[in-house]
């Protein structure tokens, strides 16, 4: 073996002692963590809320801040879980703190669990108001409360608790006895003697520190449907569709033409209802309004009055033991503008320039007068404005009335035909209103504070109004 190959072998052998010398020795043990150290309790309280220390709650739409305080030995883990119960409120986590958001009133239960021992938890009851306005959550409540009542008592029941838990309600019989358990007591309010009853008790409800006591009332009856109340109820539905259409004329379903300008609606004085063994009794009666009369008891008379005019007719409907009533407000229809047209030409223009026969105007003098309102007297709150079309003054021209004279005065001033349009107003009247003020580059005038100027305008009123045009031919 030469020299060089005792070297490389000499090498080999050192490489592998260091080797068998390394495999052979251990890595140094890292420092164990210490186990994490759980805690012994959990207290949650809501730390930014509405109300008072002794009465914290959130309104319906803000945010209350709930934090959990962890007791423990030193160095304890303090982070927690968070979760909800209930509906009333919302909950998000922002930097380990519970936010809740208020939805509605009620209660929800929100809760704390340590990370480290699920067994350590700590709870909070959060209540959430509707508004700070107390006696509107009251008046709320018992509006939920009425509309939850049955339609008909036959029995005992239970009577309806506020959806928010936080509204205790009790209740008292029509003498102030309280029924126990919120039950209403059948006994109390019906007998077979007195009948069908619609019964008053009483509910008083609280809030906070807000008490309320309303009377309530309930149907209390011996049978659902065969009853004075159902008897009524359907009794009045007929009726009821019977003037679907609140406008009476000449043309009304079933009405009957008295041939004296006058016509007439038979009514029924009962109505048997299906599924009851009783007949309702009405009784009509016009409580106001022209147009509409009872005649006989129960005959609608219907006469046509100067305008449209709104009537109340009552229908009062008669059980073993209770009363209804309709109150129909029925429209009563009046003379059309071109009726009041036609009769005012006939009545009230002279025959020596309108043939009412023909229905033409000529005249042959130099001037004469028109009418301004009805002289008859039937039309009183009619009045007439006058004016020449225009391409017409040529021929003839006009001179409103002044002062308290109630005709104007045409004039001619050659032969031909004129064209003349009469306005109609039915009780016109001018009244002043107030209205924004404009400049003349239609911009809106204000005052040094930025208001808007108003000024005061005269405004016509009146019921209607109606354009008719007719020509006159003078020679």
């Amino acid at each position: 073996m030469n020299k060089v190959s005792k070297f490389l072998l000499l090498v080999l052998m050192m490489v592998l002692g260091f080797a068998v010398v390394g495999c052979g020795e251990k890595e140094p043990e890292q420092p164990k963590e210490p186990d994490p150290i759980a805690p012994t309790a959990i207290t949650v309280d809501a730390t930014i809320y509405s109300g008072s220390e002794t009465e914290k709650y959130v309104i319906a739409g803000n945010k209350m801040y709930v934090e959990a305080m962890v007791e423990g030995p030193e160095g304890c883990d303090e982070t927690v879980d968070w979760s909800i119960d209930g509906d009333a409120a919302t909950l998000e986590v922002e930097d380990g703190v519970a936010v809740l958001t208020g939805v509605k009133g009620g209660n929800v239960t929100v809760t704390a669990k340590s990370k480290i021992d699920a067994s350590v938890t700590g709870s909070y009851v959060a209540e959430v108001v509707d508004s700070e306005d107390f006696n509107a959550i009251v008046v709320a409540a018992k509006d939920a409360v009425v509309a939850a009542l049955p339609e008909y008592a036959t029995e005992n029941f239970t009577l309806p608790q506020p959806e928010n838990p936080n509204v205790k309600v009790s209740y008292m019989s029509k003498l102030k006895k309280a029924w126990t358990d919120g039950v209403f007591q059948f006994a109390d309010a019906y007998n077979e003697k007195t009948g069908d009853v619609t019964y008053v008790f009483y509910g008083l409800f609280q809030f906070h520190s807000v008490k309320k006591e309303f009377e309530l009332s309930v149907k209390a009856v011996g049978d659902s449907v065969n009853n004075d109340f159902y008897a009524l109820s359907a009794a009045k539905k007929q009726v009821e569709d019977m003037f679907a259409v609140k406008t009476i004329n000449s043309e009304f379903k079933d009405i009957v033409d008295n041939g004296d300008g006058t016509y007439q609606l038979a009514l029924p004085t009962s109505l048997k209802v299906e599924g009851n063994t009783q007949e309702i009794a009405i009784e009509w009666a016009v409580e106001s309004g022209s147009g509409l009369s009872i005649k006989n008891g129960n005959q609608l008379l219907y006469t046509k009055p100067l305008v449209d005019t709104l009537c109340q007719v009552n229908a009062i409907y008669k059980a073993k033991n209770n009363n209804d009533i309709s109150k129909l407000y029925l429209t009563a229809t009046g003379f059309s503008p071109e009726e009041v047209w036609e009769y005012f030409k006939t009545k009230n223009f002279k025959s020596s320039y309108y043939n009412a026969t023909t229905d033409t105007f000529a005249c042959s003098t130099a001037g004469f007068t028109v009418p301004t309102t009805d002289t008859s007297k039937k039309f009183k709150a009619l009045s007439v404005e006058y004016r020449i079309a225009e391409g017409s003054e040529s021929v003839l021209t006009y001179t409103a009335p002044t002062g308290t004279s109630t005709t104007g005065t045409m004039r001619k001033q050659s032969a031909g035909e004129a064209t003349v349009i009469a306005t109609l107003y039915y009780n016109k009247s001018i009244r002043t209103v107030l209205v924004d003020k404009f400049d003349e580059n239609g911009n809106l005038v204000k005052d040094e504070e930025g208001n808007v100027v108003q000024e005061e305008k005269q405004q016509l009123v009146c019921d209607w109004s109606k354009e008719f045009t007719f020509t006159i031919t003078l020679s």
